[in-house]
C-alpha cells in the first residue's frame, strides 16, 4: 500500500485503494492480497475483513453537504438545515441514515475479530498511531516505507492527506 517508489496522494489513491463501483468486479479479484477497497456499502457478509472509518456525523454532513453541491447533487438553495433534516432521516444519498449504516455494520460485526473500527478523529490526530493499527490489523509489515526514522514525516503527510478530505465550496 506504500511505496517507495510513489508516495500515495488524493489524486493517485484510487490505484492503492480501487473503489468498488469504479472498477469491474473480475479487475478487483484480480488484486494480489491484501486487497483493499473502497465502499460506502452497508453491511453484507460478503466482506470477510472490514476496516470501516468512522466520522462524527456532524463532520460527515457537513462534509456531504458541500459534496453534493460542488458535484450539483443538490440545488444550491438548499440550505444547510434542511440538509440536516434530510440526512438524519436519511433521505440523502444511497446508503440510508448515518446511524443505520454505523449501526448496521457495528452490530453485526463489532465483537469480529475482522472488523476494524477506525474513528477518523482519531486517524487525524495521531496517524502514524492509527496506520500502526490498520496495518497490523491487515497482517502486513510496515517494511522500511515506514520506519521511525520516516514515521514523523509520515505523519505529516497523513495529517495534510487528512485535512484535504472535507469538501468545501471552493
Amino acid at each position: 500500500l506504500v511505496t517507495l517508489d510513489e508516495p500515495v496522494t488524493f489524486e493517485n489513491l484510487h490505484l492503492f485503494v480501487p473503489d468498488i463501483y469504479s472498477h469491474h468486479e473480475s479487475h478487483l479479484l484480480s488484486l494480489p492480497p491484501p486487497r483493499v477497497l473502497k465502499s460506502h456499502e452497508v453491511f453484507s457478509p460478503a466482506y470477510p475483513r472490514v476496516i470501516y472509518v468512522v466520522r462524527d456525523p456532524r463532520d460527515v454532513v457537513v462534509s456531504f453537504f458541500h459534496y453534493q453541491r460542488k458535484f450539483r447533487q443538490i440545488d444550491d438553495a438548499l440550505s444547510l438545515d434542511d440538509f440536516t433534516e434530510r440526512f438524519i432521516d436519511g433521505r440523502v444519498g444511497a446508503f440510508g441514515s448515518w446511524g443505520e449504516h454505523i449501526g448496521c455494520w457495528v452490530g453485526a460485526r463489532e465483537a469480529d475479530p475482522r472488523f476494524l473500527l477506525v474513528r477518523y478523529e482519531d486517524l487525524s490526530a495521531d496517524p502514524a498511531a492509527q496506520l500502526r493499527r490498520i496495518v497490523g490489523f491487515m497482517g502486513v509489515g510496515l517494511g522500511v516505507a515506514f520506519k521511525e526514522n520516516r514515521a514523523a514525516a509520515l505523519d505529516g503527510q497523513a495529517r495534510a492527506a487528512i485535512e484535504n478530505v472535507v469538501f468545501s465550496d471552493s
